[in-house]
């Protein structure tokens, strides 16, 4: 009887949301499984207010920015919720906390579900990886639109940053600026949401990058699958 039971018995779907510092974003996730979500997917039409804002800019890239990581969910979104996945993962967003608090209130009404929070940090830098980090950042840029990491010799012409993935195209010396704000608040921004999510029920799930090995795309990529399957 009691087999039967556990054989019968179905793990409560989850909703996690995995943040990673915006330097490592360079996986491409849709491929890896079509139940992880990143900003073209959750997040109404970022690349037409950046392209708006290029015919008429009223402020600097940097400000533009922040305004577009405090853009509404998109339909989509609850959609995506009622899934029958095991696990929803929310790659990056919400990354302000007005935006969890919106996503909180689409998740309230699906009784059935739980939110794990997955926060990738570095628990211990040594001084390899830290040089590595350094080296790392010198050579990637991130896009404003999906937010995503590509190396600059990959994505620069002509002092002019292109977008493999949104093709949008931004001057390569705001794009310097933004980058660097964007690895500076980042860590601003995980900080002030792990105190919304704590005494919530959410689970706070620490990851550790020790090596300069941990890096690497396909390492990268199987120790988050590898973590989030854990779960």
């Amino acid at each position: 009887m009691i087999k039967k039971e556990q054989a019968n018995h179905k793990p409560e779907n989850k909703i996690i949301l995995l943040l990673i510092p915006p330097l490592l974003n360079f996986l491409n996730w849709e491929k890896i499984s079509p139940h992880y979500h990143s900003l073209a997917d959750i997040v109404t039409d970022r690349k037409g207010k950046l392209i708006k804002w290029q015919k008429n800019p009223k402020t600097d890239l940097i400000s533009l920015a922040k305004s577009l990581d405090g853009t509404p969910f998109n339909k989509k979104v609850s959609e995506i919720l009622r899934s029958p996945a095991k696990r929803i993962i929310f790659i990056n967003y919400p990354l302000t906390k007005e935006s969890w608090e919106v996503l909180e209130e689409k998740i309230q009404p699906l009784k059935l579900k739980s939110v794990c929070v997955c926060v990738c940090v570095f628990v211990s830098l040594s001084e390899s990886l830290a040089l590595s980090f350094a080296e790392l950042q010198k050579e990637m840029m991130i896009c404003p639109v999906c937010k995503r990491s590509y190396k600059k010799k990959e994505t620069i012409q002509e002092k002019a940053f292109r977008c493999p993935v949104d093709e949008i195209t931004l001057p390569q010396e705001e794009m310097e600026k933004l980058t660097d704000h964007y690895l500076n608040e980042y860590f601003n921004q995980v900080k002030s949401l792990i105190e919304a999510y704590r005494g919530k029920k959410n689970k706070i799930i620490p990851m550790e990058l020790k090596m300069r090995e941990d890096l690497e795309p396909t390492i990268l990529q199987n120790y988050l699958i590898e973590k989030i399957h854990q779960i």
